[in-house]
């Protein structure tokens, strides 16, 4: 007897869940700091490499910024264009003309406004392809704005082109001051946010269980 489709999706909305959580609770834990007044400190266990949140979220003095990889602390928000929309506007488009999902940004700042969806309800997605969670919700959140007709999805991918790892010095993550990703934001029809962080996220896996398979 095969499981339904709506228990399916329940399971492995649960694990996604969790899997969210940890990485969010890890956000307040600074890194362990080695004590160089005992004989054993260079046996000291390293922060562990599955922290997805930005150093800038401890609130700690430069020394947590001196563990971040060289990579994400390339060129500075300033120096980088914000990126040429691809949405479309508020003034000049229209729902029919935007498309379900968009992945814009690659780093660069954009402009929000250029991709929020007039009468429609858009999702945010600011994400890395080097977060695990961020890859892990990725095609439910595709499914759900394939399956609403009043939902569009914008993935803002925070890496620049050649950064290995979660970028958190990009421009767009320096201009959104993130903190953790995945990170969301929803717009209401009138282009005014709704909903961000955990409350935007709470409210996507509501829409997620809400939908279900047609009884038989």
């Amino acid at each position: 007897m095969t499981i339904s489709w709506a228990r399916g999706i329940a399971l492995l909305l649960m694990g996604l869940v969790a899997l969210l959580l940890t990485s969010c609770a890890k956000e307040e834990e600074p890194a362990p700091v080695a004590d160089y007044s005992s004989p054993i400190a260079g046996e000291q266990t390293p922060a562990p490499p599955s922290d997805y949140s930005s150093p800038l979220s401890t609130g700690e003095p430069s020394s947590e910024a001196a563990e971040t990889p060289p990579a994400n602390t390339e060129p500075p928000a300033e120096t980088e264009p914000p990126e040429e929309p691809r949405g479309p506007h508020p003034e000049a488009g229209t729902a029919a003309e935007a498309a379900k999902v968009q992945v814009v940004s690659h780093g660069k700042e954009i402009m929000v406004e250029h991709y929020i969806v007039p009468g429609k309800l858009t999702i945010f997605d600011f994400y890395s392809d080097y977060c695990p969670p961020c890859i892990e919700i990725a095609p439910y959140l595709e499914k759900l704005v394939n399956q609403r007709e009043d939902l569009y999805l914008v993935k803002v991918d925070i890496n620049r082109e050649g950064v290995q790892g979660i970028d958190w010095g990009s421009p767009v993550s320096m201009q959104f001051t993130l903190r953790s990703i995945p990170h969301f934001k929803i717009y209401g029809p009138t282009g005014k946010l709704m909903l961000e962080g955990d409350p935007a996220f709470r409210r996507i896996i509501e829409w997620l269980k809400e939908i279900e398979e047609p009884s038989q």
